[in-house]
């Protein structure tokens, strides 16, 4: 639906400004590049011409045969990861050699039932801001946490890529002649300049990442006309929505005295208090306590941001909007109780992590917990990294035998009920990888091996299969299964699933935008079957506090989009785009 949206409004524009020779690059996933060619075509009812380049050279090639000199309307389909693919890249960063205080265990006052800390000034080895010099610290960690140059090998991560004091970047590139250039590089040192500019899935260039920064020097620069296209245009947060922003009009932003990010987010999101407490020196009365108190962003939008940047310059549409009669959607929450034992156990090893770093805990709830807790067999001891040399192990408590766990049941309980109407099942769930800490299955293999061993067959979408291929393998065994199995990442882009009417979210997650548009892939426009969403959770444990921050961002970004289906209480009148349309809805039904 929206590859043909897109294709139409661009054509109808450069036809109503009378250009018919126009060049349109389009840039997209990979997997969706396939879909667009045909989406074009169909589309336009016009002789055009279409060039999807899958390599750099192959641009090129184009460009010295042409000279941008084109005689009817071009569309240039490029796909991401071959328009940020570039040279290679090497930290800028200084190493050195510092004194830092480090906290370690307080050998003369620590008992037998409580350890007690103090710091100690010791030379450590750091690496050093170009900029400010200070100290590089990992902005993804709670505690501080100090980068040496082994973080910075290989290539630049969310973590790395910027100092979290002064927000210099910290990577260059190195030109080597030998390496290829991206169709990004060549397109700015050309000084390229398209009649118009389609950015498909638009949300993923947001933040700092290589390939965001890249779409938002394309837009601003080598773009006459721009048109952003997105199933998702944010996740509930206001910072979701700034780099969008930024691209498309930096002038209102300007206007409005929020082009910093930080004023942005203060100005159209809700910021969260966040006070952490610590052991500070030994006095006579006790370990006196250190309070460090910040703000944190958490869901909400200002509903002011719709009127002023979003009521101008964005059109939102739902399948509704285009097609009567579309079968409904039902989507179902599902609480889950754990396993006493296991739940024991959860809330042991959380506590283990707790006092072996009281201010980075809560980290590892989403990473080892929430996987803990879904496959608690064949568990190593976890080190927890503290503050300088300082690492402690926890040890997860495995069960002694491998039985079927709640969820797991639920699960199979659902796909039989669906498989008896005829419904295809596709069950996404994270964790698809053993991690370094399991040396059993991961959860992929154990839901494969149990529905086997219940003589249902299931498919298993694996990440080695590359994004070019993947829709051709899916195609090829949609009628051999009945039952699938991925990553939500793997399909949220580009795939057409309306074989398969029923999605169940094994794990819950944060990430908003991938659930959202992965649980959307049966749902189409020639969609005849009802489709069913169920989301699994254990109740009273991790995932229950994941699955209402899922629900709250869901609401935040529906509301902003004018989507009310999703409306949560708010909690504590806190100043949301959810309360504000929630208000909006029940004037509407008593009207």
């Amino acid at each position: 639906m929206k590859t043909l949206a897109g294709a139409k409004i661009n054509h109808l524009y450069h036809n109503q400004k009378h250009k018919n020779n126009y060049i349109t690059l389009l840039v997209a996933p990979a997997i969706t590049l396939t879909q667009w060619k045909k989406e074009l075509k169909n589309s336009i009812n016009e002789d055009i011409d279409i060039f999807m380049f899958k390599k750099t050279t192959e641009f090129i090639k184009w460009y010295n045969k042409t000279q941008m000199q084109v005689d009817k309307p071009t569309y240039i389909l490029v796909g991401k990861e071959t328009l940020k693919l570039g040279y290679k890249k090497e930290a800028g960063v200084i190493p050195s050699q510092r004194e830092m205080e480090i906290k370690v265990e307080d050998g003369l006052w620590s008992t037998h039932f409580r350890t007690y800390y103090k710091t100690e000034k010791k030379v450590v080895e750091v690496v050093c801001c170009p900029d400010c010099g200070i100290p590089l610290k990992n902005p993804l960690r709670k505690k501080d946490v100090f980068f040496t140059m082994k973080n910075f090998t290989g290539n630049p991560k969310k973590s790395n890529y910027k100092c979290s004091n002064c927000n210099n970047v910290l990577w260059q590139s190195t030109y080597i002649k030998t390496r290829k250039t991206s169709v990004a590089d060549f397109i700015k040192r050309k000084g390229l300049i398209f009649d118009s500019i389609i950015i498909d899935e638009a949300h993923e260039g947001n933040g700092d990442s290589l390939i965001g920064t890249t779409v938002r020097t394309l837009i601003r620069n080598h773009a006459r006309k721009v048109l952003l296209l997105s199933g998702t245009s944010n996740n509930g947060y206001a910072s979701s929505l700034y780099n969008l922003c930024l691209a498309l009009m930096p002038q209102t932003l300007i206007n409005n005295e929020v082009i910093d990010e930080d004023a942005f987010i203060k100005t159209y999101g809700t910021l969260q208090a966040v006070t952490k407490v610590k052991d500070g020196e030994y006095r006579s009365y006790g370990r006196n306590q250190l309070k460090d108190s910040d703000f944190k962003e958490v869901e909400g939008i200002n509903p002011l941001f719709f009127t002023k940047f979003l009521s101008q310059n964005f059109i939102f549409a739902t399948l509704d909007d285009i097609k009567d009669n579309l079968p409904p959607i039902e989507e179902k929450y599902i609480p889950i109780q754990q396993n006493e034992e296991l739940l024991r156990y959860e809330n042991r090893l959380f506590d283990d992590i707790k006092s072996a770093n009281a201010l980075n805990a809560e980290w590892y709830n989403d990473t080892i917990v929430k996987h803990y807790i879904n496959n608690p067999y064949g568990w190593l001891p976890i080190t927890i990294s503290k503050e300088g040399d300082v690492d402690k192990d926890v040890h997860p408590c495995n069960l002694v035998k491998n039985i079927r766990l709640p969820k797991e049941e639920k699960l199979l309980e659902i796909v039989k009920q669906e498989l008896a109407e005829g419904r295809k099942v596709w069950i996404y769930t994270e964790f698809t990888g053993g991690g370094e800490y399991m040396k059993g299955d991961n959860i992929p293999k154990r839901l494969i091996t149990m529905f086997k061993n219940e003589g249902i067959n299931i498919y298993h979408l694996k990440p080695s299969i590359s994004t070019y291929e993947r829709k051709e393998v899916i195609e090829k065994n949609k009628d051999k299964y009945d039952v699938f199995i991925s990553h939500p990442k793997l399909v949220n882009v580009g795939i057409n699933l309306i074989f398969c009417p029923t999605f169940i979210v094994y794990i819950p997650s944060y990430q908003v935008n991938i659930v959202s548009q992965a649980i959307r892939r049966g749902y189409r426009v020639n969609s005849t079957l009802q489709n069913r969403v169920y989301h699994l959770y254990y109740a009273d444990t991790v995932e229950d506090k994941v699955i209402k921050r899922y629900q709250r961002k869901r609401a935040e970004s529906q509301a902003i989009e004018g989507k009310f289906n999703i409306i949560l209480e708010n909690e504590g009148g806190t100043r949301t785009a959810s309360s504000f349309s929630k208000k909006i809805n029940e004037g509407l039904k008593i009207g």
